[in-house]
């Protein structure tokens, strides 16, 4: 993995710690998931729900990638149900394509790439609406279903 991957995943951490100080051009994993509601069940309605606008107002040339916001931690500390691997979505630009699988993967997760950053913001609200929305609990994970040997 490269020294310019920073994330705060909670198993990644300790790759990660090398890379301390000022972010400058590394890759960032922004893995926050806001909205403007004032309550949980308000999480999927309007509002960001990323930290791209607070990074960017940041200066900083640092590229930015986004994983680990459609799950929890719950997840991530048992990245199984019922003896199979969950997924996670994971999204950025051409650079971090070669970077932020792996750090899924370090996570025990199975890394599912969606191309850009701005689209899984749709698929946390989707998240937030089965499990806050429904009630069906933070365990609840997203599996990307597809015949074997079909393209990735």
């Amino acid at each position: 993995m490269p020294k310019s991957l920073v994330s705060s995943a909670r198993r990644a951490r300790s790759r990660s710690a090398s890379t301390s100080g000022p972010i400058g051009t590394r890759l960032g994993i922004d893995e926050t998931t806001w909205s403007t509601g004032r309550r949980r069940r308000d999480r999927g309605g309007a509002g960001p729900l990323n930290a791209s606008a607070a990074i960017a107002s940041g200066g900083s040339q640092a590229r930015s990638a986004r994983a680990f916001n459609t799950s929890r931690w719950e997840n991530f500390a048992a990245p199984q149900i019922d003896g199979v691997q969950l997924d996670l979505i994971c999204c950025g630009d051409d650079d971090a394509r070669a970077a932020v699988p792996q750090v899924v993967r370090d996570v025990g997760l199975n890394p599912v790439w969606l191309g850009g950053v701005e689209l899984v913001d749709a698929v946390a609200r989707l998240w937030f609406a089965l499990v806050f929305g429904q009630g069906r609990g933070r365990r609840l994970a997203l599996q990307i279903l597809e015949p074997r040997g079909a393209p990735a």
